[in-house]
């Protein structure tokens, strides 16, 4: 079984590296922003890999941080339904209290920042999809209004109504 203390180090090696993806998810979230405002789907596309990709290595370390977490309050033996963050941090060792303290706040105002920004750019992508919609609604109903022109502006036969001459009473 490991010692308190390495466990200790390990949670704030892994707080680091967490905090770490975050900043790096916050950067990445920005330029999804940015490139959603100026409709650049290039970018967006390329942008928004790059988010998906930070998201699920954030995953692994949130896992990775949770487990440590659990280890932890196994070995002070807190109740399972007790073992957060914030209690585990109030039993480390003197010398590491601060330092996974600090880092569990930078992580917690890191992820503030990023559903903010989250939140912009779902509204910009809202947005573009709301004008998407305008616009290929006005092409389909300019389409069933001039169906029966042709390219040259020649009304084709299809589009004329059809007039029974034969049946037709004088």
């Amino acid at each position: 079984m490991r010692s308190v203390d390495r466990e200790f180090e390990e949670l704030e090696a892994i707080l680091r590296e967490e905090s770490d993806a975050h900043e790096m998810l916050l950067a990445a979230a920005k330029e999804v922003n940015v490139a959603a405002g100026k409709g650049d789907l290039a970018a967006l596309r390329r942008h928004t890999a790059v988010l998906d990709r930070q998201a699920a290595g954030i995953e692994r370390l949130d896992a990775r941080r949770k487990a440590c977490c659990a280890a932890i309050g196994k070995i002070i033996k807190l109740p399972p339904g007790a073992v957060r963050l914030s209690t585990v941090t109030e039993h480390a060792p003197p010398r590491l209290r601060g330092v996974i303290a600090a880092r569990g706040a930078s992580l917690t105002s890191t992820m503030t920042k990023i559903a903010a920004v989250n939140a912009g750019n779902s509204h910009l992508c809202e947005a573009g999809i709301r004008f998407a919609r305008g616009r290929l609604h006005l092409i389909l109903q300019s389409v069933e209004k001039y169906r029966g022109y042709r390219a040259g502006g020649n009304r084709c036969a299809a589009g004329l109504p059809v007039h029974p001459f034969i049946n037709r009473t004088v």
